[in-house]
């Protein structure tokens, strides 16, 4: 069973580094038809690239166990993902 906690909700969202590359991840829909159907969907992320945190958590899913809860806004998706992908000096938590 996973077990995440909000360890801090950023107020102001915030930016940060992509430290390696990584692949999100997520479901996308197609609504191109008469149904909306879900498809696997994926976006490939470089080194220095910057993404939006809106928190950080701990969660056991997670390898470094913390993570961000990040907001793409390009695809209008969110997802959490591992804070040893990051450069921030925040990274573990308190």
């Amino acid at each position: 069973m996973n077990v995440s906690k909000i360890i801090e909700v950023y107020p102001k969202p915030k930016e940060i580094e992509v430290k390696i590359d990584f692949t999100f991840d997520y479901i996308a829909f197609d609504d191109s038809g008469e149904d909306i159907l879900p498809f696997e969907a994926y976006k490939r992320y470089k080194k220095r690239d910057t993404l939006i945190a809106v928190a950080k958590i701990k969660s056991d899913s997670c390898e470094s166990g913390y993570g961000f809860i990040i907001f793409d806004e390009e695809l209008e998706e969110s997802g959490v993902v591992d804070a040893s992908l990051f450069q921030d000096e925040n990274a573990k938590g308190d």
